[in-house]
């Protein structure tokens, strides 16, 4: 499996000002890009659907800190277990699906894919939302919801 990033399209440029956070998370980015390049070419195929088969049993096993416990998370400076378990979630389950898109593998379990869809709506703008999936509003002035 050879894996190379997609070259990056010219979007108007990053924002003129951006937060610490914002900073520190796009200086981030490229490095973790180029580790999951490095991952991808080194695991293979069946080599990643695994991972995240194990990964996702990790993630769904019992917890070991509360969900109302705060802790330490780069990009916002802290978080709750429950809302960087909820992140984690959403996280595998788009990412399982490129996976299945371009490897192919066993679908995702309902459970899962409703959990991520209730996650993304919670997230989302209610009137925008409904107004988008409804056929109302132009689906590209409220998607993605998040990056």
């Amino acid at each position: 499996m050879n894996v190379r990033l997609p070259p990056c399209g010219d979007e108007g440029g990053p924002p003129q000002e951006v937060s610490p956070r914002a900073a520190n998370a796009i200086a981030m980015a490229a490095a973790v890009a180029n580790d999951a390049v490095e991952t991808a070419n080194a695991l293979g195929s069946k080599g990643l659907v695994q991972r995240f088969v194990e990964s996702g049993q990790l993630v769904l096993g019992d917890a070991e800190l509360p969900a109302t416990s705060v802790v330490p998370y780069p990009a916002a400076g802290s978080v709750t277990v429950g809302v960087l378990t909820a992140i984690a979630i959403v996280e595998a389950t788009v990412h399982y699906l490129d996976l299945l898109d371009a490897v192919g593998g066993e679908p995702l379990p309902r459970a899962v894919l409703d959990y991520t869809r209730d996650v993304l709506v919670r997230v989302s703008e209610p009137a925008a939302l409904i107004e988008a999936v409804t056929g109302r509003r132009n689906p590209l002035t409220c998607f993605p919801l998040i990056r």
